[in-house]
Protein backbone atom coordinates (compact mmCIF):
# COMPACT_ATOMS: atom_id res chain seq x y z
CA UNK A 1 0.00 0.00 0.00
CA UNK A 2 2.87 2.39 0.87
CA UNK A 3 4.53 1.90 -2.52
CA UNK A 4 1.26 2.65 -4.41
CA UNK A 5 0.99 6.21 -3.08
CA UNK A 6 4.74 6.79 -3.70
CA UNK A 7 4.35 5.65 -7.34
CA UNK A 8 1.29 7.92 -7.66
CA UNK A 9 3.36 10.91 -6.48
CA UNK A 10 6.14 10.09 -8.96
CA UNK A 11 3.73 9.71 -11.85
CA UNK A 12 2.12 13.01 -10.86
CA UNK A 13 5.46 14.80 -11.22
CA UNK A 14 6.52 15.03 -7.55
CA UNK A 15 10.25 14.46 -6.97
CA UNK A 16 10.91 11.28 -4.97
CA UNK A 17 13.30 11.47 -2.04
CA UNK A 18 14.64 8.29 -0.45
CA UNK A 19 14.36 9.30 3.23
CA UNK A 20 15.85 6.06 4.46
CA UNK A 21 19.08 6.57 2.53
CA UNK A 22 19.40 10.34 3.12
CA UNK A 23 18.86 10.26 6.93
CA UNK A 24 21.95 8.97 8.73
CA UNK A 25 21.62 7.61 12.32
CA UNK A 26 24.62 8.65 14.36
CA UNK A 27 25.41 6.49 17.37
CA UNK A 28 25.38 8.42 20.68
CA UNK A 29 28.84 9.05 22.05
CA UNK A 30 29.25 8.23 25.76
CA UNK A 31 31.70 9.85 28.10
CA UNK A 32 32.22 7.27 30.85
CA UNK A 33 33.67 9.84 33.25
CA UNK A 34 30.60 12.04 32.92
CA UNK A 35 28.31 9.06 33.48
CA UNK A 36 30.20 8.03 36.61
CA UNK A 37 30.12 11.61 37.94
CA UNK A 38 26.41 11.83 37.21
CA UNK A 39 25.72 8.55 39.00
CA UNK A 40 27.90 9.62 41.93
CA UNK A 41 25.99 12.88 42.18
CA UNK A 42 22.61 11.12 42.37
CA UNK A 43 23.88 8.55 44.85
CA UNK A 44 25.11 11.38 47.08
CA UNK A 45 21.81 13.19 46.62
CA UNK A 46 19.85 10.09 47.68
CA UNK A 47 22.06 9.67 50.75
CA UNK A 48 21.61 13.33 51.63
CA UNK A 49 17.86 13.13 51.08
CA UNK A 50 17.62 9.95 53.17
CA UNK A 51 19.63 11.47 56.03
CA UNK A 52 17.59 14.64 55.85
CA UNK A 53 14.35 12.66 56.08
CA UNK A 54 15.66 10.70 59.07
CA UNK A 55 16.57 13.95 60.82
CA UNK A 56 13.07 15.30 60.12
CA UNK A 57 11.50 12.12 61.49
CA UNK A 58 13.65 12.36 64.62
CA UNK A 59 12.68 16.01 65.07
CA UNK A 60 9.00 15.23 64.61
CA UNK A 61 9.26 12.38 67.14
CA UNK A 62 11.07 14.67 69.61
CA UNK A 63 8.56 17.49 69.12
CA UNK A 64 5.70 15.03 69.59
CA UNK A 65 7.23 13.73 72.84
CA UNK A 66 7.59 17.27 74.14
CA UNK A 67 4.01 18.08 73.12
CA UNK A 68 2.71 14.93 74.78
CA UNK A 69 4.63 15.63 77.99
CA UNK A 70 3.30 19.18 78.12
CA UNK A 71 -0.23 17.92 77.51
CA UNK A 72 0.09 15.34 80.31
CA UNK A 73 1.41 18.01 82.67
CA UNK A 74 -1.57 20.25 81.93
CA UNK A 75 -3.98 17.33 82.17
CA UNK A 76 -2.53 16.11 85.48
CA UNK A 77 -2.65 19.64 86.84
CA UNK A 78 -6.31 19.90 85.84
CA UNK A 79 -7.07 16.52 87.43
CA UNK A 80 -5.37 17.55 90.68
CA UNK A 81 -7.34 20.79 90.70
CA UNK A 82 -10.56 18.87 90.05
CA UNK A 83 -9.78 16.45 92.89
CA UNK A 84 -9.14 19.39 95.20
CA UNK A 85 -12.42 21.08 94.19
CA UNK A 86 -14.40 17.87 94.73
CA UNK A 87 -12.78 17.27 98.13
CA UNK A 88 -13.69 20.83 99.15
CA UNK A 89 -17.29 20.34 97.98
CA UNK A 90 -17.59 17.03 99.88
CA UNK A 91 -16.32 18.72 103.04
CA UNK A 92 -18.83 21.54 102.59
CA UNK A 93 -21.77 19.17 102.05
CA UNK A 94 -20.83 16.95 104.99
CA UNK A 95 -20.65 19.99 107.21
CA UNK A 96 -24.18 20.85 106.14
CA UNK A 97 -25.42 17.26 106.60
CA UNK A 98 -24.07 17.04 110.14
CA UNK A 99 -26.70 19.38 111.56
CA UNK A 100 -29.50 19.90 109.04
CA UNK A 101 -31.39 16.60 108.89
CA UNK A 102 -34.77 18.32 108.89
CA UNK A 103 -33.83 20.69 106.09
CA UNK A 104 -35.62 20.21 102.77
CA UNK A 105 -32.20 20.39 101.14
CA UNK A 106 -30.85 17.46 103.15
CA UNK A 107 -31.70 14.69 100.61
CA UNK A 108 -30.23 16.75 97.74
CA UNK A 109 -27.02 17.35 99.66
CA UNK A 110 -26.87 13.64 100.54
CA UNK A 111 -27.10 12.43 96.95
CA UNK A 112 -24.69 15.15 95.83
CA UNK A 113 -22.10 13.87 98.31
CA UNK A 114 -22.54 10.34 96.98
CA UNK A 115 -22.16 11.54 93.40
CA UNK A 116 -19.05 13.56 94.24
CA UNK A 117 -17.49 10.60 96.04
CA UNK A 118 -18.06 8.46 92.95
CA UNK A 119 -16.46 11.13 90.74
CA UNK A 120 -13.49 11.25 93.10
CA UNK A 121 -13.14 7.48 92.86
CA UNK A 122 -12.93 7.77 89.07
CA UNK A 123 -10.25 10.49 89.26
CA UNK A 124 -8.21 8.35 91.67
CA UNK A 125 -8.59 5.14 89.64
CA UNK A 126 -5.67 2.82 90.34
CA UNK A 127 -5.07 4.27 93.79
CA UNK A 128 -6.04 2.58 97.07
CA UNK A 129 -8.41 5.44 97.89
CA UNK A 130 -10.49 4.80 94.75
CA UNK A 131 -12.42 1.83 96.18
CA UNK A 132 -12.70 3.64 99.53
CA UNK A 133 -14.46 6.55 97.84
CA UNK A 134 -16.85 4.08 96.19
CA UNK A 135 -17.62 2.42 99.54
CA UNK A 136 -18.30 5.82 101.10
CA UNK A 137 -20.59 6.71 98.20
CA UNK A 138 -22.56 3.49 98.71
CA UNK A 139 -23.01 4.28 102.43
CA UNK A 140 -24.39 7.72 101.58
CA UNK A 141 -26.74 6.21 98.99
CA UNK A 142 -27.92 3.60 101.51
CA UNK A 143 -28.79 6.45 103.87
CA UNK A 144 -30.69 8.25 101.16
CA UNK A 145 -32.69 5.15 100.12
CA UNK A 146 -33.48 4.24 103.75
CA UNK A 147 -34.43 7.78 104.84
CA UNK A 148 -36.23 8.89 101.70
CA UNK A 149 -37.72 5.81 99.94
CA UNK A 150 -40.42 7.91 98.24
CA UNK A 151 -38.27 10.85 97.27
CA UNK A 152 -38.27 12.02 93.65
CA UNK A 153 -34.52 11.26 93.45
CA UNK A 154 -34.70 7.71 94.83
CA UNK A 155 -34.44 6.25 91.31
CA UNK A 156 -31.21 8.10 90.72
CA UNK A 157 -29.89 6.89 94.07
CA UNK A 158 -30.73 3.25 93.24
CA UNK A 159 -29.22 3.64 89.78
CA UNK A 160 -25.99 5.17 91.10
CA UNK A 161 -25.66 2.53 93.84
CA UNK A 162 -26.13 -0.33 91.34
CA UNK A 163 -23.63 1.27 88.99
CA UNK A 164 -21.02 1.60 91.74
CA UNK A 165 -21.55 -2.01 92.80
CA UNK A 166 -20.96 -3.02 89.18
CA UNK A 167 -17.67 -1.11 89.04
CA UNK A 168 -16.58 -2.91 92.24
CA UNK A 169 -17.49 -6.30 90.79
CA UNK A 170 -20.08 -6.99 93.48
CA UNK A 171 -22.62 -8.70 91.26
CA UNK A 172 -25.09 -9.84 93.96
CA UNK A 173 -25.44 -6.39 95.51
CA UNK A 174 -25.60 -4.85 92.07
CA UNK A 175 -28.39 -7.17 90.95
CA UNK A 176 -30.35 -6.46 94.12
CA UNK A 177 -30.16 -2.70 93.45
CA UNK A 178 -31.10 -3.14 89.78
CA UNK A 179 -34.12 -5.23 90.82
CA UNK A 180 -35.22 -2.57 93.32
CA UNK A 181 -35.00 -0.01 90.54
CA UNK A 182 -36.86 -2.19 88.02
CA UNK A 183 -39.62 -3.01 90.55
CA UNK A 184 -40.55 0.66 90.96
CA UNK A 185 -42.55 0.26 87.71
CA UNK A 186 -42.17 3.88 86.66
CA UNK A 187 -41.72 5.13 83.13
CA UNK A 188 -38.43 6.89 83.81
CA UNK A 189 -35.19 6.14 82.01
CA UNK A 190 -33.72 4.83 85.27
CA UNK A 191 -36.43 2.19 85.57
CA UNK A 192 -35.73 1.12 81.99
CA UNK A 193 -32.02 0.86 82.79
CA UNK A 194 -32.93 -1.30 85.77
CA UNK A 195 -34.99 -3.72 83.67
CA UNK A 196 -32.25 -3.98 81.05
CA UNK A 197 -29.59 -4.60 83.69
CA UNK A 198 -31.65 -7.32 85.39
CA UNK A 199 -32.16 -8.99 82.01
CA UNK A 200 -28.41 -8.85 81.33
CA UNK A 201 -27.63 -10.41 84.73
CA UNK A 202 -30.11 -13.23 84.18
CA UNK A 203 -28.78 -13.84 80.68
CA UNK A 204 -25.20 -14.09 82.01
CA UNK A 205 -26.31 -16.57 84.66
CA UNK A 206 -27.89 -18.85 82.05
CA UNK A 207 -24.73 -18.99 79.93
CA UNK A 208 -23.16 -22.50 79.93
Amino acid sequence: MARNWIFTLILSGYPYVNLASDYQLHPATSNLTEVRDFRKYWNQFEVFHSNNMEKKKEKIATDWDVLKKNYLKIKNKQIEQRKFDIASAIKHYRSFLSGNFRSKDFPYALINVANLLFQQSILTEGEVSSSQYRDEAILELDRFIDYFPNHVLVERALYLRALIYDTLGRKKQSLRSWKQLANLETQSIYSIYGKIAVGDHLFDQEKP
